[in-house]
């Protein structure tokens, strides 16, 4: 299809019936009030249809409203497009993230990123407490931080953050490993303040045997062990249902923790990360 009118064209139309006015569309893009007005007259030829009524107060036509509605998603395409460019001439942004995610969340990012080349943009950091992770904010050695919060501690309240997905811990069984004569139960060695209480709940539910807590490096590696038949594990939900693992305990009761998967960072949001927050939250 041939377009026969020219950006330039369409954003003189769309200055004009935004501001209601040739006279002030002419201020605001600096040129003459005569350049506006061949604009508009190019843009209405092209498009077959009269835009505005040519009357003493400026009006649009139904087919005017129209175009500026389509106009307007135009323009803000455009300036979502200019600002993700923009992005890739910044400093690479430093994402820095405990190891009980880091592990299971980069390589998704990562494979999220790739066809718009976002990644290229992108250093990670595994950090092996939250209080790194808070020195490294602090410090600007890093710009973006995801963590695994718990909303009665709210460690991370001295920062700005938004929340990206909520859920809950539990623990999640391996029928086979469940048989054991010493139930295993694997929990990350830095990981949410309160899972204590699965543990709780683990010993209840095998009350009178030895139950064995063992300490793991990452999430990914509870999973794969489970996986394994080696153990039941806690694990945050939405890793677990990644994994098709069964919930050792009820989804719904009330003493399994919660937590808030957030992004946080120091003082301004950078802006990459913004893209790397879309591309985050179409995980969940």
């Amino acid at each position: 299809m041939k377009i026969n009118f020219t950006f330039d064209h369409l954003t003189y139309f769309y200055e004009a019936a935004k501001l209601g006015s040739i006279t002030k569309a002419s201020k605001a893009r600096c040129v003459s009030q005569s350049t506006v007005s061949h604009g508009i007259k190019k843009l209405e030829e092209a498009l077959g249809v009269p835009l505005i009524k040519h009357r003493n107060s400026f009006e649009l036509t139904e087919h005017g409203s129209i175009v500026f509605a389509e106009a307007k998603d135009v323009f803000d395409a455009v300036s979502h497009l200019y600002s993700k460019v923009q992005t890739y001439s910044q400093k690479p942004l430093k994402l820095i993230c405990p190891n009980s995610l880091s592990n299971y969340l980069v390589p998704l990012l990562f494979a999220k990123t790739k066809a718009s080349k976002l990644h290229e943009s992108l250093t990670t950091i595994s950090a092996s407490s939250k209080q790194v992770i808070t020195n490294y904010l602090n410090q600007g050695l890093a710009d973006l931080a995801l963590v695994l919060e718990d909303p009665e501690k709210r460690q991370f309240s001295q920062f700005q953050s938004e929340s990206l997905f909520k859920g809950k811990f539990n623990a999640y069984i391996n029928q086979v490993a469940a048989q054991q004569e010493e139930p295993t139960l694997l929990i990350h060695k830095n990981d949410h303040p309160s899972i204590d209480r699965i543990v709780d709940l683990f010993r209840e539910l095998h009350k009178g045997k030895r139950v064995v807590i063992q300490k793991a490096e990452s999430c990914t590696m509870i999973a794969k062990l489970i996986k394994s038949n080696y153990a039941s594990g806690a694990l945050p939900d939405f890793i677990a249902s990644e994994y098709g693992f069964k919930p050792l305990l009820p989804v719904l009761d009330s003493h399994l923790p919660n937590y808030d998967l957030l992004a946080v960072w120091k003082d301004r949001q950078p802006a990459i990360s913004k893209f790397i927050l879309d591309e985050l939250r179409s995980l969940f």
